[in-house]
């Protein structure tokens, strides 16, 4: 019968509403049980697992972490309630774990839903109280119990993310975070960064390094941890995102042309004459001072018309044909027994005081060594060769480079060189 405060009907037999079945629920029992063993006569409670390695106790609905490590199963409270915190903590955790050699690999059954029992909740690892100048929003959650995140912190996983980079890269990579770190505190937390405070960063850094400098401290270095922090369930949004990069400036450089280089070359070999040969090898091919360094002598290749280079950025190698204006120079570095099997083909000296030097004797601009790169570079764009080629010639991927930085120069002559073929 059902009752209406209006009116009253009653269900026939066959109206009448049946109550489902009891199902009996199953408790799985996988073979990775905890070590804790029900006491007689206690309540049983359990603990059913949400992730690898991490189990919700039912009573509190708190979140616990279990490993197993010489032959025992550890649990450990992480004091919070929320999947994505816990799973956060798990990875910051077994991340400090491994730095110290410590790391365990959790085992865990496979299927998901398992319950775990157990007849008494395990005591949570007591939290030590924040420091008084530590800002609120930074505070960890109480009972939390795990390492805390930091600047510091992510930027070792980063590396540890990118170990697989050369040790060069890397090595900027430092360079470029001990410049942050001098104007923004490496061990404050992700939380308590806010996007005026990375504005003033970027001003600090800006009023001694280039523009360029500093969208790669900021974008490079900075960027990537806070995205970390994103990850790990640190923080919701970056607050490099309200950050512009500077805008930046184009750097003037200068060269000379291919006859002044020459009378510079000529200068210093007054002086210099082991300096002045280094500096005609890398204006005659075009090639930097760490190509030139590490140049041996089986990298000559006269029977092929070849020399060898290793690009010293990218760590891989392209040739040079030996150009008919320097095929009488290699013969000579033959002569002088410069050329050996195994052996550097140049005594290295650092050839920018005596290039420097020569140009204060002749009046020019005080010119780099990497200048004579560029002498060569534009030389070949002026006589018509082929971007592509002179990019291969460059150990360049492309001839994007060579339009960008090269490209865009144009002398006075070669100008009206051009302007004669419109007759």
């Amino acid at each position: 019968m059902a009752e209406h405060y209006l009116d009253t009907v009653a269900f026939s037999a066959a109206e009448i509403p049946q109550k489902p079945p009891v199902v009996e629920r199953q408790i799985l029992r996988p073979d990775f049980c905890p070590d804790i063993r029900p006491r007689a006569g206690r309540r049983r409670a359990r603990f059913s697992r949400i992730e690898r390695g991490l189990y919700r106790y039912g009573r509190t609905g708190e979140i616990y972490l279990c490993w197993r490590t010489g032959g025992r199963n550890v649990w450990r409270n992480l004091g919070t309630t929320d999947k994505k915190h816990a799973m956060a903590i798990k990875g910051v955790i077994s991340y400090a774990e491994a730095q110290t050699g410590a790391h365990q690999v959790t085992v865990v059954p496979d299927g998901r839903g398992a319950v775990l029992e157990t007849t008494e909740r395990l005591p949570a690892v007591p939290t030590p109280p924040p420091s008084p100048t530590q800002p609120a929003e930074a505070q960890p959650e109480a009972g939390l119990a795990t390492p805390k995140i930091t600047l510091r912190t992510l930027a070792a996983e980063f590396k540890a993310q990118n170990a697989h980079l050369e040790d060069s890269t890397l090595k900027v990579w430092d360079y470029r975070l001990e410049m942050l770190s001098k104007h923004l505190d490496l061990d404050q937390p992700p939380q308590s960064l806010r996007t005026s405070q990375l504005r003033r960063v970027r001003g600090r850094l800006a009023e001694g390094l280039a523009p360029s400098t500093v969208n790669d401290i900021m974008g490079k270095v900075l960027r990537p941890l806070l995205e970390l922090a994103v990850e790990s369930g640190a923080i919701s949004k970056s607050p490099l995102e309200g950050v512009k990069p500077l805008k930046k400036t184009e750097p003037e450089r200068e060269q000379p042309t291919w006859q002044q280089a020459q009378e510079i070359i000529e200068e210093v070999a007054k002086r210099a004459p082991d300096t002045a040969l280094l500096l005609r090898f890398m204006l005659f091919f075009g090639v930097g001072q760490a190509e030139v360094r590490a140049l041996l002598g089986e990298h000559i290749h006269e029977d092929r018309g070849e020399i060898s280079f290793r690009r010293q950025k990218t760590k891989k190698y392209f040739s040079i044909t030996i150009f008919p204006h320097a095929k009488d120079f290699i013969q000579s570095l033959r002569a002088r027994e410069m050329i050996h099997t195994g052996k550097p083909v140049f005594v290295w000296r650092n050839p920018r005081r005596a290039l420097e030097t020569a140009c204060g004797k002749l009046g020019f601009p005080s010119y780099s060594p990497r200048a004579l790169r560029r002498t060569f570079i534009i030389r070949c764009l002026e006589l018509g060769v082929d971007p592509r080629v002179v990019a291969g010639w460059q150990g360049h991927a492309d001839a994007s480079l060579i339009f960008t930085t090269y490209g865009k120069f144009v002398s006075k002559e070669h100008a009206a060189r051009m302007a004669e073929k419109l007759v």
